[in-house]
C-alpha cells in the first residue's frame, strides 16, 4: 500500500522545504516532527528528538519524493540523506510500504497511558463532594 502524493506549492511548505517539495515528503517530515514533540513530552529532549528534527527539515528540503528514492535505491538511498541514519530510513520505509508507524504508535499509547493514570491519580487524591 503506497499512498499517493502530489507536489504542492508554497503556500503548503515549511520553512526547509522548496516550492516543488513533494507532498509525501512534507508528510513524512511532519511525522518526524511529531515523533519529535512526543518525545519531548515524554520527557525525552535529548539526542533523538534533534536527530528527527534535523531529518525532517532534510526530508521536507528535498525536490525529490522519498518513496522514489526508496523505490530505486532501497533504505540505502534513504540512509544516505544527511541526517537520515538507520532507525529513521526504517521509519520512513515502514510509513511509505504500510501508511503506519509502529513505533510512532507505541509513544501514543504510552502516552494515552499516563494521561489516564494522571486523571485517575487527581480523582483518587481529590476531597469527596458532599452530598
Amino acid at each position: 500500500m503506497t499512498a499517493q502524493f502530489t507536489t504542492v506549492g508554497p503556500a503548503a511548505i515549511g520553512d526547509s522545504a522548496t516550492p516543488e517539495t513533494p507532498s509525501i515528503n512534507l508528510h513524512m517530515a511532519g511525522k518526524l516532527r511529531d515523533c519529535a514533540d512526543l518525545l519531548v513530552s515524554q520527557g525525552e529532549g535529548g539526542f533523538r528528538s534533534r536527530a528527527y528534527r534535523r531529518a525532517a527539515d532534510v526530508i521536507a528540503a528535498l525536490d525529490r519524493p522519498v518513496d522514489e528514492i526508496l523505490a530505486r535505491q532501497g533504505r540505502a538511498g534513504l540512509i544516505a540523506l544527511p541526517a537520515v541514519g538507520v532507525g529513521i530510513a526504517c521509519a520512513i520505509a515502514e510509513m511509505v510500504t504500510t501508511g503506519r508507524w509502529s513505533q510512532m504508535d507505541r509513544l501514543w499509547r504510552i502516552w494515552n497511558m499516563r494521561c489516564i493514570s494522571a486523571i485517575w491519580q487527581s480523582r483518587a487524591s481529590a476531597p469527596a463532594a458532599s452530598a
